[in-house]
C-alpha cells in the first residue's frame, strides 16, 4: 500500500508516513460502516429476511388476473386467500376430471401439506421453516396451474 500512497503524498508535499496517518482519519468512518454491516450480516441472531405468506398471496393475485380459465381463477383465488388445503383439493378435482398427468404431484403436495400441518400443530417444526415449506408447496401449486385449462 505504501508504493500506492507515495504519489499522493508527494502531490500534497507530505511524507508518506504523514499521509498514511492522515488517511486513517478518512478511512475510519468507512471501517465503522463495514464493521456494522458485518455485525448485521453475520453476528445477528435474528434473520433479516423472513419467509412471508404475503409475497405468495400477492403473486397468486397477480397470476389470477392473467388466468385463462375459471378453474385457474378459482384455485389461484384460494391460494391468494391462504387456503392451501382447499386449493389443492380443487386442483385435484379439476385434474382428475381432465385426466392430467399432474394429478399425482397434487396428491403428493396434499400429503406434504397434511404432514406439515400435523408437525406444526405438535410444535415439532420451527415457524420460519414451516412458512418456507408452505411457500414451497404454494409455489409448486402456482406453477401447476397451467395444467388447469378446462
Amino acid at each position: 500500500m505504501t508504493p500506492l500512497a507515495e504519489p499522493f503524498a508527494q502531490f500534497n508535499g507530505q511524507s508518506t508516513a504523514a499521509f498514511l496517518q492522515l488517511s486513517y482519519l478518512w478511512l475510519l468512518p468507512l471501517q465503522a460502516l463495514l464493521l456494522a454491516a458485518y455485525f448485521l450480516a453475520f453476528i445477528r441472531k435474528d434473520p433479516i429476511f423472513r419467509p412471508d405468506a404475503r409475497l405468495i398471496a400477492a403473486y397468486a393475485e397477480e397470476k389470477a388476473g392473467r388466468a385463462e380459465s375459471t378453474a385457474q381463477k378459482q384455485v389461484l383465488g384460494l391460494v391468494a386467500a391462504g387456503d392451501l388445503s382447499a386449493s389443492l383439493a380443487l386442483a385435484a378435482e379439476y385434474l382428475e376430471k381432465t385426466g392430467s398427468a399432474d394429478l399425482p404431484a397434487v396428491v403428493v403436495l396434499r400429503g406434504q401439506l397434511a404432514s406439515l400441518q400435523r408437525h406444526r400443530d405438535m410444535n415439532l417444526i420451527d415457524p420460519d421453516a414451516a412458512q418456507r415449506q408452505l411457500n414451497r408447496i404454494a409455489m409448486s401449486l402456482l406453477n401447476m396451474t397451467g395444467a388447469l385449462k378446462t
